[in-house]
This record gives structure tokens, sequence and C-alpha cells, in this order.
């Protein structure tokens, strides 16, 4: 049986993982390839030596013949698209400004930049959680802005405006409090 379509190996210059990996998940599908050894087969013979270097080091000390389909590509998941907060990932929407001469890909750009914001999260509690964001994005102190955006929630739960307006205060009143300890010269 002839394969239908063909995938080049995956180069991160051209696209995401996640775009090239359901590209993949798509060539199986069509190919009605449903075995387990060889969907990982097609994966490691496809991905290219720039994917497989990295790969192989990641499966250690088993080798990527040694993994199941599903977790050779959470592996190389974690390795090219590592999570990305809500917040940071909010903060890159709302700092995203539409550039000279960009007019029909803006709305592209901005939909890209909205896959990890969590925007659903907002039909509960919109007004806490814009608040909060507008309180970290507007921090002109980008070492406070840095620790607002290094706080995560617990599972399940999402990060407060009033846990991150405690904090900015405890941390300029901090930052206050060590200027002016400073020794004059």
């Amino acid at each position: 049986m002839a394969l239908m379509g063909q995938v080049n190996p995956f180069e991160l210059e051209v696209e995401s993982w996640t775009e090239y990996k359901e590209r993949l998940e798509n060539y199986i599908l069509a190919n009605d390839i449903k075995e387990e050894a060889k969907m990982r087969s097609v994966l490691i013979a496809i991905v290219g030596a720039k994917t497989y270097k990295p790969l192989r080091s990641l499966c250690r000390p088993k080798t990527p013949g040694d993994w199941k389909f599903d977790e050779l590509c959470e592996l190389l998941t974690k390795h090219y698209e590592p999570k990305l907060s809500e917040t940071v990932a909010r903060l890159k929407f709302y700092k995203r400004l539409k550039r000279q001469g960009e007019c029909s890909s803006v709305l592209t750009a901005l939909k890209e930049l909205t896959e990890h914001c969590n925007f659903d999260s907002l039909a509960s509690r919109p007004q806490d959680q814009m608040l909060r964001d507008q309180m970290i994005v507007s921090n002109s102190d980008e070492n406070i802005q840095a620790k607002l955006l290094s706080l995560e929630p617990k599972s399940g739960e999402t990060l407060s405006c009033k846990k991150v307006y405690e904090l900015a205060v405890a941390l300029e009143v901090a930052q206050k409090d060590v200027s002016d300890r400073q020794p004059c010269m």
C-alpha cells in the first residue's frame, strides 16, 4: 500500500512542535497506522537528525525505540514548548502592538498569542483577572514584574489580584527599605 502525503523533518524555524505534531498525527491517521510500534517508528524516522539527537538524549538511559509514541511526543513537547504560565502569556498578549503596515495579519498574531492565556477562565471572575493582569503588565520595575510573573497558582485555582497586589506592595516596600539604608556617597 502506498502512503498518502508526506511529512518533512521537524524544523523549529519553520513551525512549532505543536503544529508539526498535529501534521504528523494526521499523516498517521490518513495512512491508517494504528500499531504503537509503527507509530513510534514513523515519528523516529521522519523527525530528522536535528530533532532525533535531543530526543535520544531525553530518552536516556533508554532509547527512543523503548518509549511509546505519545510518550515521545510528550518529551518533545516539554523540550520545544515548555509550559508557559498563563500570566506570562497574557503579558505577551497585552504588550503585543500592531506593527507599521500590519493589517490583515495582526488578528492572526493576536489569536496565536492567546493559546496559553486561558481567557475562557474569565467567565468566572473577569474583573479580578483583568485587574491582576494589568497590575503585572503596568509595573514599571522589571525586577518586581519578573517576581510577579513567577507566581504560580495552585492546581485548579487562578492567581488572584489580591495575591499579586500583596506581593507587589511587599516587594516595593522591601526595595524602598533597602534603598533607604544605602549609605550616601
